[in-house]
């Protein structure tokens, strides 16, 4: 009995040991302070961020380079000299992504002594294929992608004064794209 006073004596000792008390409020501090400023160290990186916005530029070079290619083909046409080409888009480009639907239909009909119930309820299912199997990990599986819609295109020719060239480089945007006249603008290049 004696020894056990002891213990409990020495342990109030320790708590009453000012340099004890100081590291232990230095470590819960630490511990607070780590537990408030973790996500400021740490930011988990979101995999399909950086395939984003690979796609993104890859997008903004093919659409560049569908407007140098049209610069180049304008400036063919005799008289429109210098060319250049300016096409906006209604929306980005759609993915079509693969899916699996299950339906489920069921009728259920009561009848008492005068009357007759029927009730039916639908189900259905749906969901989307992955790449690799795992819907965490995997890209959804894309059946295809369809191209943006284009809202305009402007050309600015230094020949886009004389009406001739201007209707054969609006006719060419227009069998181009399948947009109607009043989509494509043709101007004249400043000097």
């Amino acid at each position: 009995m004696i020894k056990k006073g002891v213990v409990t004596l020495d342990f109030k000792c320790l708590l009453k040991n000012v340099k004890l008390k100081r590291y232990i409020s230095l470590v819960f501090v630490c511990g607070i302070m780590l537990i408030v400023f973790s996500d400021k160290f740490y930011k988990p990186v979101n995999s399909q961020d950086i395939p984003k916005e690979r796609e993104t530029n890859i997008k903004n070079e093919e659409h560049d380079d569908l407007e140098k290619r049209l610069e180049a083909l304008f400036e063919q046409i005799e008289g429109a000299g210098k060319v250049k080409v300016m096409i906006t888009y209604k929306s980005g480009p759609e993915k079509v992504v693969a899916t699996e639907t299950k339906s489920a239909e069921d009728t259920l009909e009561e009848t008492a002594s005068n009357t007759n119930r029927t009730s039916r309820s639908v189900s259905s299912e749906v969901k989307m294929a992955y790449s690799e199997g795992d819907t965490y990990k995997g890209e959804p599986f894309i059946i295809k992608e369809n191209t943006p819609e284009i809202e305009g295109v402007v050309v600015v020719a230094q020949g886009g004064g004389d009406i001739m060239v201007k209707e054969a480089i609006s006719k060419a945007a227009q069998a181009l794209f399948n947009v109607p006249a009043h989509k494509v603008e043709v101007l004249r290049m400043g000097v």
